[in-house]
């Protein structure tokens, strides 16, 4: 007997009785092609976070916390360019967690992100470290060597000595060639810093600067001449108008510091200087408040207020006294 019912039934006859199949053992598939991978019943589309080819994965990347560090110091050690030597702290740091964010991104496998902020943190971090070097190198090369045997002292070695004076509060605010003199200075600097409270706008915090934000004088007296060298708190922050505007301020303190100590019309010079240069240097006569008779930025004029007396000796021929040498005799009752 067939199973399978006859193509051409004959009409009025009952096909042939067909048994179901059987049942599939537990685990097996039925027959029929598989059903289409990624997809559930009736062709939908997996929920999200269901398995398979097409399956929903969150982005988990986060941003290296290494490269937003050497970005901030990076950036941050330029808050202190004014004083160059505080800043290769911040920039060592932005170069070293540059390197080391890098390292942590390259290693993340795609799941950490920061790139550019490491590679500008390292910018500005080698930028930050290259400044300081020049810096340091030019303060070295701009330090007068020691003079040469039978060399005779010159009114730039002399001005030179007083600008390192002047360069950090370490020392005082006020420096002078004489007693009288650093009371000058003493006066004229605070004279100055009344005015900048007075006239210009306070310093933001982080406008960190070797003098401690205060007005660092040298003052050279000598008879019918006095000059004052002023190292100014953050002087390159200063735009054009606020720089002449110093200027004038300056004279005026000048005028009013060495009043009752020289005489009408003899000579007066003001050398206002950031860290390494002149912004403003002025000569004129005492007395004369309407201004300078000469400007610039040219420190040259400030040599006849520093030129040696003529009888100085010469460096070379500066004797060192050895203490003498005892009788005998007292050797002997030792």
């Amino acid at each position: 007997m067939s199973f399978f019912p006859d193509s051409n039934p004959q009409p009025g006859k009952k096909p042939p009785f067909v048994p179901p199949p059987p049942a599939q053992p537990f685990g097996e598939q039925p027959f029929g092609p598989p059903p289409s991978p990624g997809f559930g019943a009736g062709g939908a589309y997996p929920p999200p976070g269901a398995a398979g080819p097409y399956a929903y994965t969150p982005n988990t990347s986060r941003t290296s916390l290494l490269a937003l560090a050497s970005l901030i110091t990076g950036l941050g050690s330029w808050l202190l360019c004014c004083c160059a030597p505080l800043m290769i702290v911040p920039s060592l740091m932005a170069v070293a967690t540059g390197h080391l964010g890098l390292r942590e991104i390259h290693r993340g496998g795609g799941q950490v992100s920061g790139t550019p902020l490491a590679i500008l943190g390292l910018v500005s971090g080698y930028m930050g470290l290259l400044f300081c070097i020049l810096f340091l190198a030019i303060g070295f090369l701009h330090d007068p060597k020691p003079a040469e045997m039978n060399s005779t002292v010159t009114a730039e070695n002399v001005l030179s000595s007083a600008e390192r004076k002047i360069v950090s509060d370490s020392g005082g605010t006020a420096h002078g060639n004489s007693p009288e003199a650093k009371a000058l200075a003493e006066k004229y600097s605070a004279s100055m810093l009344a005015l900048r409270e007075a006239f210009f706008t306070p310093n933001k915090p982080g406008g960190i600067s070797l003098s401690g934000g205060q007005f660092i004088v040298w003052c050279e007296l000598r008879d019918g001449q006095c000059a004052f060298v002023v190292h100014v708190p953050s002087y390159p922050k200063f735009d054009g108008d606020a720089k002449d505007s110093l200027a004038k301020l300056a004279w005026l303190a000048a005028q009013e510091s060495v009043a009752g100590t020289l005489q009408e019309g003899d000579d007066l010079a003001v050398g206002l200087k950031g860290t390494l240069l002149y912004g403003a240097v002025m000569v004129g006569s005492v007395g004369d408040k309407a201004g300078p008779d000469e400007q610039s930025k040219d420190k040259e004029l400030l040599y006849p207020f520093f030129e040696p007396p003529a009888d100085a000796p010469p460096v070379g021929d500066m004797k060192i006294e050895l203490p003498a040498e005892k009788p005998a005799e007292d050797a002997k009752e030792k």
